[in-house]
């Protein structure tokens, strides 16, 4: 696509009116990319010692008469088109679509600023594409070496130059897998699977090394399998065919999991199609989901929802059959005789939890156990939530049983959020949760107890009473 004449004769208007704040015989950029929601960036910056020194948006929106604006420009063009302005006073404005050495170019300056700022010495980042839909997503793995010696390690579920990649991809006709940058102040490097031979970038590839593996150690196969690389995962799945009594240990432990993301045929030899990345580890371990006595949903997307709920609801389906608890349930006679049931459950699964919260502490199943075999919750939190494919999971039940699990009673917060499906075990839990719905549609299931239950609830500040 190329510049109309519209879009010139914006960029020569723009470069009257930002004249004014330009320094004579100095060249302003700002950088703009096209995303599936228009555009980002587009602040304006001059180069000083080599780093980039924004201007005040602020101060020079206050002096100026009209607003300066690229995003009517850039959000015309395709999504991941990246367009770099150059403003030198006196002259129109110049716009240019990157190509493929601007846009290698423009991911080093990122790392540069990085490595460069105050605490900054040396990143590695390993970043993996393991989503595609109407946008891709990334899973990034990232080392930090620090001038004092000390070395942080941390995943995230973004890359330094998210955008650059998501541009990267669009040359490579969707075909990027893995990135790899290894960056210091005076060095940069870049691998890429596949590799891109016209830009100078070789073919990603990490020897790892698997000599400290024994099939036999319980420790290090679960070490393994949740290192999240999958040249290790796929070590411990190739011994299943010679190691006896390996697979039972790794069934007991993740084949729900497996089965819960992959569907009930799936064996535990497609672990690795299933097991959760770094970034989807981080959001539920440590981004304050699971905290003190609350489960929080706020503003996560679909794929985010369905993780949770099939990490939780796996870890009980390991212990007790959910139907088995439903049919005990279903022959009470009043409400009271199902917090004797419920329990009967429940302390099989605090002991599970308690039980492998020891083995492997450091991997992300212990510390899920650990965290659950605690919480009580007093709120789950739907917030912005997009939950309809959480509503999809085979262990939606085991999940809501577990909300229970160390609670009396708990109440759900509902707000501008897909309806979560409660599900029979709704009206199971000793205790019905009280529900508050704002901006969205109350929704309950039908009770299939053979007597009337009360369910207390809130829409737009008034309560009512559910008799079903």
């Amino acid at each position: 696509m190329e510049f109309t004449e519209k879009h010139l004769a914006s960029l020569k208007r723009m470069g009257e009116v930002i004249e004014p704040i330009l320094e004579e015989g100095i060249e302003y950029y700002a950088i703009q990319t096209t995303t599936r929601y228009g555009a980002s960036g587009g602040s304006i910056f001059k180069m000083t010692d080599g780093k980039r020194d924004y201007l005040d948006r602020k101060s020079y929106r206050d002096t100026l008469e009209e607003k300066i604006d690229f995003f009517s420009i850039t959000s015309s063009f395709p999504s991941f088109t990246k367009i770099k302005y150059t403003l030198k006073k006196g002259e129109p404005i110049q716009a240019q679509v990157f190509d493929g050495p601007m846009l290698l170019e423009e991911i080093m300056q990122e790392y540069k600023d990085v490595v460069s700022d105050p605490g900054g010495n040396k990143r590695i980042e390993e970043t993996t594409v393991f989503e595609r839909g109407s946008e891709i997503k990334f899973d990034s793995r990232i080392t930090f070496y620090r001038p004092d010696g000390s070395i942080d390690n941390y995943d995230r579920d973004s890359a330094r130059a998210g955008d650059e990649f998501k541009c990267l991809d669009k040359l490579l006709g969707g075909t990027l897998q893995k990135v790899r940058i290894e960056c210091e102040a005076d060095y940069f490097s870049i691998a890429t699977l596949p590799a891109i031979p016209e830009l100078g970038i070789p073919e990603y590839f990490v020897e790892v090394d698997t000599s400290d593996f024994d099939p036999k150690d319980k420790e290090k196969v679960f070490e393994y399998m949740e290192s999240g690389e999958p040249e290790k995962v796929q070590v411990v799945l190739e011994a299943l065919k010679t190691e006896k009594g390996l697979r039972k240990r790794l069934n007991a432990r993740y084949l729900n999991f497996v089965k819960a993301r992959l569907g009930d045929d799936a064996e535990m030899e497609q672990y690795a199609e299933a097991m959760p990345k770094g970034s989807q580890i981080r959001k539920v371990l440590e981004d304050q989901k699971l905290d003190d006595d609350y489960i929080s949903f706020h503003y996560m997307d679909g794929e985010e929802c369905l993780m949770m709920v099939d990490l939780l609801g796996s870890l009980v389906k390991n212990v007790i059959n959910i139907q088995d608890f439903k049919s005990e349930a279903m022959l009470t006679k009043k409400q009271d005789d199902l917090g004797p049931i419920y329990e009967s459950y429940a302390k099989k699964v605090r002991r599970y939890l308690k039980r492998e919260a020891k083995v492997h502490p450091k991997g992300w199943f212990a510390r899920l156990c650990d965290i659950m075999k605690d919480l009580s919750v007093n709120r789950i939190l739907y917030d912005h939530t997009s939950y309809d494919e959480a509503n999809t999971s085979s262990v939606k039940e085991e999940y809501m049983f577990m909300t229970y699990l160390n609670s009396y009673k708990y109440s759900m917060d509902i707000f501008q959020s897909d309806e979560p499906d409660l599900t029979d075990i709704f009206w199971m839990l000793p205790q019905i949760p009280t529900t508050y719905w704002g901006d969205t549609t109350p929704d309950f299931p039908e009770n299939p107890l053979s007597y009337k239950r009360n369910a207390k609830y809130c829409v737009d500040h008034r309560w009512k009473t559910l008799k079903r």
